[in-house]
């Protein structure tokens, strides 16, 4: 009977002693300054200790703070660029579009004569290279593309087509090594054969009589004469004359009109 007495009684009494003494401080703290100077002595051992233990922890948290505003910016930058780079890639495509459009408009105003028809053919391939001087463009027999075809450019004559596919064609430019053309000068009428030499290099007048009249920025325009290139029309101006004591003649040397380089679109030439 004791020790269920004491096993019932013993709990009931920690708690009423534990409410005693939790109210006596109540009273002592309200009514007294004696616990302050505990309380002080107290605060002056756990508070370096409360330092101590909380340092880590806010190292880490500041770490891992710094780590959250890293990938944070990196992912806004990351951003940023991807929007610099849609933006830029939209403006060069502008600006492309443009200068095409620029050339276009110019090849549609090209004046066409009643006997001529000329349709614009896109440039695929512009490879200007020694003994390797070639243009392809996206027409060929399926758009009733001839071999020795005439191409121009709202600038002048660009050269002529030498191979052809169902629907591309290889044109060999007037700079090339194939070409003699036969060209009169724009201001006096005199005639003469310009040659391609290789389209890193100068377009060649030879032969010409020391007594002529011919002089450096004369405009060359194709005669007609060898029944290919049609009758008027731009390829060179007169760059630089070479003279020489030994022979009785000079050679003129010319450069094409048309930028046969940058070209993105020409014509091709039928004469009906």
């Amino acid at each position: 009977m004791k020790k269920i007495f004491k096993k019932k009684f013993l709990p009931k009494l920690k708690i009423l002693l534990a409410i005693l003494l939790s109210c006596s401080l109540i009273f002592i703290e309200k009514h007294s300054n004696a616990l302050d100077k505990i309380k002080y002595y107290l605060e002056n051992i756990i508070n370096p200790i409360y330092y101590i233990i909380n340092v880590p922890f806010e190292t880490l948290h500041h770490i891992i703070d710094v780590f959250i505003k890293y990938d944070k910016l990196k992912f806004e930058n990351y951003n940023l660029y991807k929007k610099y780079l849609i933006k830029n890639n939209e403006q060069l495509l502008l600006e492309y579009y443009k200068k095409e459009n620029m050339q276009l408009s110019k090849l549609l105003r090209f004046p066409i004569k009643k006997n001529e028809k000329k349709i614009v053919a896109k440039v695929l391939l512009n490879y200007l290279h020694i003994n390797k001087d070639q243009i392809i463009i996206n027409k060929g027999s399926k758009h009733d593309v001839y071999l020795g075809q005439p191409t121009l450019n709202e600038s002048g004559i660009i050269g002529k087509v030498v191979a052809i596919d169902k629907n591309i064609s290889k044109i060999s430019p007037i700079c090339s090594k194939l070409h003699a053309i036969p060209v009169k000068i724009l201001r006096n009428n005199i005639h003469a054969i310009l040659i391609g030499n290789g389209c890193d290099k100068s377009l060649i007048l030879k032969h010409i009589p020391k007594k002529n009249n011919i002089k450096i920025g004369d405009i060359l325009i194709t005669s007609g004469l060898d029944g290919n290139f049609p009758n008027g029309y731009p390829i060179a101006i007169i760059s630089s004359i070479l003279k020489s004591f030994k022979y009785p003649y000079y050679t003129f040397l010319a450069k094409p009109i048309a930028q046969l380089k940058y070209i993105n679109y020409l014509l091709l030439y039928w004469k009906i």
